[in-house]
């Protein structure tokens, strides 16, 4: 064994140099690819962080948007029941309106009718109830048309009224529209692969 040593002592310590030198390379090259997988796991560890911060977002900006349409959906069927409301108003107020002036009509009539058909006598009695029934007249007539000016005065009220429900309506679907808007422009993961690059 020792002749064999002695004989061929040059072939072994080569032998033993290459397996030193490949030992090294194997142990260099399996560090360095331990290295790249922990870079590389820390890597999609950070991403899949980002990824579920992105995700919760997503659903707080869905839960929010839900909340809105749902807060939208009731003022929505409070305006409509506000201004069927205000169109039954105006309509009772309008029909009202001529029943009396139909009312004050009808009055007036009879009581013309009876002043024209009533002999001009030098009686006193006549004048008095002329004046009585003139003055019933212009009563009616003045509580007409203090009963007009306030059904004009209830309408302009509900008409602007209607106009502040009707602002209120374009408001909330502007604000529905800019909510699509923003919930379309945010699309997850596209901001963590963005970054990613």
């Amino acid at each position: 064994m020792l002749t064999f040593f002695r004989s061929h002592w040059l072939v072994v310590t080569i032998c033993l140099v290459y397996t030193l030198i490949a030992t090294g390379a194997a142990y260099y090259f399996a560090s360095s690819a331990t290295h790249e997988n922990q870079a590389a796991f820390l890597k999609v560890a950070e991403e899949l962080k980002t990824a579920k911060g992105t995700l919760e977002k997503s659903n707080m900006e869905a839960a929010k948007t839900k909340e809105a349409l749902a807060k939208e959906k009731v003022l929505n069927a409070d305006l409509k029941k506000m201004l069927a409301t205000t169109e039954q108003e105006r309509e009772s107020l309008h029909r009202s309106l001529e029943t009396m002036t139909l009312a004050a009509t009808k009055a007036t009539k009879p009581q013309a009718a009876k002043t024209k058909t009533l002999p001009v006598v030098t009686s006193t009695a006549c004048p008095e109830k002329n004046s009585a029934a003139e003055k019933d007249i212009k009563n009616q007539l003045q509580a007409l048309q203090a009963f007009q000016a306030d059904v004009y005065k209830r309408d302009s009220e509900l008409r602007e009224r209607q106009k502040q429900l009707d602002e209120a309506l374009t408001k909330l679907a502007e604000e529905k529209r800019k909510l699509e808007r923003e919930r379309a422009e945010y699309r997850w993961p596209h901001n963590g692969n963005q970054s990613t690059k």
